[in-house]
């Protein structure tokens, strides 16, 4: 094979893996997804149809790493009460085995008690891949209540950044 031709086979290669595994843009449709939590309730993407939904995707090592965005979060939950939000969160869990999933059931059921909310796991780590969400991060969505993807941050969200997703929020409650 000549080198040219080689170099082609490469690009299309990396285009066509970059395509499969880049991250949902705000403004799409979220994909269809069925996760359920420790205690088998089950969620898909159609039961977030007419929610606003925030939601939070991390691993067992992210999962603080966005603890003052969501006691920020909480806060404005006290302070007013407009529409209700759903909260949606999702562990990476794929990382268990047959051994092992026992004792993250019960790690995950203490921090859902914690929070007080469901947190769903992604045990096969489907939905990450659809979403395209990275590996070893944490993710923050806003879900519209039409199933639009509005607002999505892998990594910690800046402080600068709390305010604009308030007024966010706020007009989505009211559309």
């Amino acid at each position: 094979m000549n080198i040219k031709k080689f170099k082609l086979s490469a690009f299309i290669f990396l285009v066509i893996c970059s395509a499969c595994f880049s991250m949902i843009n705000t403004g799409e449709k979220i994909p269809d997804f069925k996760i359920e939590d420790v205690n088998g309730k089950v969620l898909t993407a159609g039961m977030l149809r007419g929610k606003l939904t925030v939601g939070f995707y991390t691993d067992k090592d992210t999962a603080e790493k966005n603890i003052s965005f969501e006691n920020y979060l909480n806060s404005l939950k006290k302070e007013k009460s407009p529409t209700p939000v759903f909260r949606l969160a999702v562990t990476d869990a794929t990382e268990a085995n047959f051994l092992t999933r026992p004792l993250w059931e019960k790690a995950i059921r203490g921090k859902s008690a914690e929070r007080k909310v469901d947190i769903y796991c992604d045990w096969e780590g489907k939905f990450k891949k659809s979403f395209g969400l990275p590996e070893k991060e944490s993710t923050f969505m806003i879900i519209d209540k039409n199933g639009t993807l509005r607002y999505i941050f892998s990594g910690k969200v800046p402080e600068t950044d709390f305010k604009k997703i308030t007024a966010l929020l706020e007009n989505l409650a009211v559309e």
